[in-house]
Order: C-alpha cells, then structure tokens, then sequence
C-alpha cells in the first residue's frame, strides 16, 4: 500500500517562505506602484523598485529550485499552489517589465 507523498518539515517550510514571500513581493508592487515623486523623491522611488527587483529574483531562484526538486514528491494541492504561485509572480514581473520599457522611464 502507497503511503500519501508527504513533506518533510523543511520543505514545508521552504514552501510556506517561497508563498510569503510572494505575497510580500506582491504587496510592495501595489504599493510601490502608488508612489509619487512628490515628498519621497524619484529616487527613492528607484530605489525601492530596484530592491522589489532583488526580491523578485530571490522568490523565482526560490520558487523554481522547490519545483525541480520536489515534484515528484509534492502532493497535488501543493504542486498546483506552486505553479500557481510561480505563473502569477512571472506575469507580475513581465507585465511591469513591459509597462515600464514602454513608458520610458
């Protein structure tokens, strides 16, 4: 009998930090998106985008080597929050790369 594939504690956590971390990149978007110039000053505006950039980078290193090493052994529910999370943070940071080679800036 086929015993349920089950996480271990630190892929667990790992999970459960790849998702917060998500959501955290998610949050500093919208609210960095709502910035203006007037009273924090541009740049610190580029600023807080070029740290958004790093925490991007460190949630899809994150989120892409959870998904190479454990998909075999994830169960279905946490494969598909995985996935889910990874194609919403890509689309997120594609869209805002398009948005921002567009305007210019």
């Amino acid at each position: 009998m086929n015993q349920p594939n089950r996480l271990s504690l630190l892929q667990g956590l790992l999970l459960a930090l790849f998702v917060m971390l998500s959501l955290l990149m998610f949050g500093s978007a919208f609210f960095t998106w709502r910035l203006r110039c007037e009273g924090f000053g541009c740049v610190g505006i580029g600023i807080v985008w070029m740290a958004w950039a790093v925490l991007v980078a460190v949630c899809l290193v994150l989120g892409l080597s959870l998904q190479a090493s454990l998909k075999t052994r994830l169960p279905a529910g946490a494969q598909r929050l995985l996935r889910l999370t990874l194609w919403s943070q890509g689309g997120l940071t594609a869209g805002l790369l398009i948005y921002w080679m567009l305007r210019g800036h």
